[in-house]
């Protein structure tokens, strides 16, 4: 049977499906299944980003826009001034979700930041927040929730965070979905359940079988390889940490870990499709093909078991140094990132040494 989520894949669609589940908590023709199912997912959203190890969760405070926590049962009764794409009065951002609903007797103000694949951006997080303290809805609390369907990056989730956002993964939502029985007696919620159940199932897979056409696959190794070989000195803020992007649409990731004046450096590489490569940024190239390739080379036969990948040396602003082909048995990819650290660590010293 086809499902409707297979096809409506933009965030505007989701924005609506989460209006959808907002809205019955009080839709009078609907089932009391159903109306205590809306209140389970405002009681869920209400409930996002608490500690395990403490009752309370975190709010905002209205007046300070400070931090807060709220400790109670949670009950919710009613939900009122539901809007998607709402812009308050003399602001021209648009919030994705936006309601209010009584908690255990306050008045909450929700804001939905969803997200499906992008992450935030133009500071739209802090903004939001802002507009909703200074709007003309009354509140006790200002519930502020970050909710993506897509992979949430580290560094993302650290912006996030920073901005006093609650976080809703994927994960979270399909097991709030699967704890519910309300979700098997309506199509659209089954429907819904079942396609986020496939993409959290694919981004796992492909995790788990180390597919380095995945962004997040690419993200994961990269972190892995920085922990084993942090950067060696400061990075300008441009290059600092791992950096993601696309090219004609696939993804790449890298890590700068050298830098030098001028916009000079070295860097590990991840293309879709390609092996993994270690790059520089500048310098003369005849000086990377006459020593450090050469370098390179014998440094990774020396420390085995490293499938090198021959590749087009040419010149320009970024030369290959040299490149190595991911392991085709995902078993081996703890060996191989650090023979890949092993390696890093070699070069390096005779890099440095060479430079000095």
């Amino acid at each position: 049977m086809p499902n409707i989520f297979s096809f409506a894949k933009k965030e505007l669609s989701q924005d609506a499906f989460l209006c959808y589940l907002v809205a019955y908590a009080t839709a009078r023709d609907a089932s009391a299944s159903l109306r205590k199912f809306g209140r389970n997912f405002v009681r869920f959203l209400f409930r996002a980003g608490a500690d395990p190890n403490d009752s309370s969760v975190p709010v905002i405070a209205p007046g300070s826009g400070e931090p807060a926590r709220h400790s109670g049962d949670f009950e919710v009764s009613v939900v009122k001034n539901l809007k998607m794409q709402y812009a308050p009065r003399g602001r021209r951002d648009k919030i994705d979700v936006f309601f209010q609903a009584e908690v255990d007797g306050k008045t909450v103000t929700f804001l939905i930041e969803d997200k499906t694949g992008t992450g935030a951006h133009s500071n739209q997080l802090a903004r939001y927040l802002d507009a909703v303290r200074t709007d003309d809805k009354l509140e006790d609390l200002i519930k502020p929730i970050y909710l993506k369907t897509g992979y949430i990056y580290s560094n993302e989730r650290e912006s996030v965070e920073t901005n006093h956002y609650s976080i809703v993964t994927a994960d979270d939502f399909l097991r709030f979905l699967q704890g519910q029985d309300a979700v098997q007696n309506d199509e659209v919620l089954r429907q819904y359940e079942e396609n986020l159940r496939r993409i959290v199932t694919d981004r796992t897979e492909a995790l788990q079988s180390w597919k380095m056409g995945h962004a997040h696959v690419q993200w994961e190794f990269m972190l892995r390889l920085q922990k084993l070989v942090p950067a060696e000195r400061p990075q300008p803020r441009q290059w600092n940490g791992v950096k993601k992007g696309t090219s004609s649409g696939n993804p790449w990731t890298q890590y700068v870990f050298l830098f030098f004046e001028g916009d000079r450096g070295l860097f590990w590489r991840i293309d879709a499709g390609k092996p993994l490569r270690l790059m520089r940024l500048g310098g003369d190239p005849r000086r990377v093909r006459g020593k450090h390739q050469p370098t390179f080379r014998g440094l990774a036969d020396e420390i085995g078991d490293l499938q090198q990948r021959d590749f087009r040396s040419r010149s320009g602003h970024e030369m290959t140094i040299g490149a190595i082909a991911f392991p085709e048995d995902p078993g081996r990819m703890d060996d191989f990132v650090e023979r890949v650290a092993r390696l890093h660590r070699d070069f390096l010293q005779q890099f440095v040494e060479d430079s000095d």
